[in-house]
């Protein structure tokens, strides 16, 4: 006796087939490759028809212009068939289109291969039968998509106007222009070329440029050279290498020029001694990421080490506050380092006149520059002031010695009494110090570029890594692993990994490369 199942129990099995709607165009990413796959499909159609009807074909493995042409027919009317197909048979029993049909325009007929195209106003033009009745292609579809791509290629990454001449030779797509400039927005070639960097708002002014303080408490320090200096007196004497180190204040901007014999740790170190000598300990030092910037820091820091070791307890206790706070910008970035970025420019321009040609020894050199110094530092710091009775400007000479390096001196004031030259000292400077808060400082409230905020970089995001020593196509690729945010939230550095390990770069030496979510049109 068979069991019983009753209705509710019994298992249901429900068998269905799913159409597969996609576009075959969908599966490639080149229009040549689609259509040799289309007309090898075809071929092979062909060949098993002949072979069904008993007839002899010849074996040939090698595509010729009429398997292509036809493998372009199939496609086009596909892509037709699937996004005209109310039209399409509308047209096929010679009845009028939808009047809310987007084709209405174009008053679209059916040729001899089943084609839409266009019968604009061109009818009786000298054109060409496929400019005159271009085929309609819709704008969305994978074929424009990767006949405009075939196009751009083609015509060697032109540009929007040659590629919408070139397409419209023979097809007619609807917002043609926005579909070429998502072409290029998403050519690789293009961005590379096209030299794009991403940028952000000017930043704030660090506090050291903000506040006022002594002259040279911070200090921004670069290299300018080489130039050449002679190493003797005599007639044809041996020319060496000299590089000049730029010391600029960030409070006064004032200039402290120094003479190196070359760039290694040490000669800075000495140069760096004189500038001590005469300008003060700074508590800081800024620069860029030189190998002997770095070098100075890690010696001095070494040095400073072993004197607190040898010293006693109280005099550690003295002497540790003065220990050298050396920060560096990020590395490629001399745009953050536009301070003495722009005091090595007024060094070179006022040396190139004065020098030219001519090659100075050690105690010319040295001279020279120091009159460079006297020169920078009598630059006003702001324009003049607008009432007549004032004919001064401000200059960084006035914090350095109270008057401009190359001012006429005064009379002698030897009948004053101590007291009144201390207070006239005092007067002055405070006078100065108001004057570089009224004239100077609020004067840099302007950002002459980077104006607006820009679109902060995502994690992951993939870039090409700018290198003004190497072409476009030669720049490295690296992925953004991470982010460092400004004190006003902005990002302005990030790390990147790339094949030969973790970077850190500024934004404007980044070219970030388009992705599907990111497309302009």
């Amino acid at each position: 006796m068979r069991n019983i199942v009753a209705p509710e129990c019994r298992k249901m099995v429900t068998f269905h087939t799913a159409l597969d709607d996609t576009d075959i165009l969908e599966r490639f990413s080149s229009f040549p490759r689609a259509l040799r796959v289309v007309a090898y499909m075809l071929k092979f159609i062909e060949r098993l028809k002949l072979n069904v009807k008993g007839a002899t074909c010849l074996q040939c493995d090698t595509l010729t212009h009429p398997h292509l042409q036809k493998a372009k027919v199939a496609l086009i009317a596909s892509t037709q068939t699937r996004y005209f197909s109310r039209d399409l048979s509308l047209l096929r029993e010679s009845k009028p289109i939808d009047k809310r049909s987007s084709l209405l325009v174009l008053n679209p007929f059916l040729d001899t291969n089943g084609l839409l195209r266009a019968n604009g106003r061109l009818a009786n033009s000298s054109l060409t039968y496929n400019e005159r009745y271009p085929i309609i292609i819709p704008e969305k579809s994978p074929f424009a998509t990767l006949f405009i791509n075939y196009i751009h290629h083609l015509m060697l990454h032109a540009e929007h106007r040659l590629m919408q001449q070139m397409v419209r030779q023979e097809y007619y797509i609807p917002r043609l222009k926005p579909q070429i400039k998502k072409c290029i927005f998403m050519c690789k070639i293009c961005t590379m070329h096209k030299q794009k960097m991403r940028t952000q708002i000017m930043a704030a002014l660090p506090p050291e440029r903000c506040n006022f303080a002594l002259p040279f408490t911070t200090t921004g320090v670069d290299f300018a050279g080489p130039f050449q200096i002679k190493a003797s007196m005599l007639r044809s004497p041996t020319l060496m290498k000299g590089y000049v180190a730029v010391f600029v204040c960030f409070t006064t901007k004032a200039v402290h020029l120094e003479l190196c014999t070359n760039l290694t740790t040490e000669a800075f170190l000495a140069a760096f001694a004189r500038f001590v000598g005469r300008r003060g300990f700074p508590s800081k030092i800024m620069s860029d990421n030189g190998k002997t910037f770095i070098g100075a820091q890690r010696a001095t820091e070494k040095q400073f080490v072993d004197f607190i070791k040898q010293v006693s307890p109280d005099i550690v206790q003295k002497y540790a506050p003065q220990g050298i706070n050396w920060q560096f910008i990020p590395p490629s970035a001399p745009h953050m380092g536009g301070l003495w970025e722009a005091a090595v420019k007024s060094f070179k321009f006022h040396f190139k006149k004065l020098a030219g040609i001519y090659k100075f020894n050690y105690e010319e050199f040295t001279t020279l520059l120091t009159r460079i110094e006297a020169v920078l530092n009598s630059r006003p710091l702001a324009t003049l002031s607008q009432d007549p009775s004032d004919f001064t400007a401000l200059t960084p000479g006035h914090f350095l010695k109270g008057a401009p390096i190359l001012a006429t001196p005064e009379p002698d004031v030897a009948s004053l009494s101590l007291l009144n030259r201390w207070e006239r000292i005092k007067i002055l400077h405070h006078e100065f110090s108001l004057r570089w808060k009224e004239d100077y400082l609020k004067d840099l409230h302007r950002r002459y570029r980077w104006k607006t905020p820009e679109k902060a970089p995502q994690l992951g995001d993939c870039v090409l890594i700018n290198d003004d020593c190497l072409p476009p196509t030669e720049w490295r690729l690296g992925r953004i692993e991470k982010l460092y945010h400004g004190s006003d939230g902005h990002i302005r550095v990030v790390d990147l990994r790339t094949q030969n390990g973790t970077l850190t770069r500024p934004l404007v030496k980044l070219c970030f490369l388009p992705t599907a979510d990111k497309i302009i049109t």
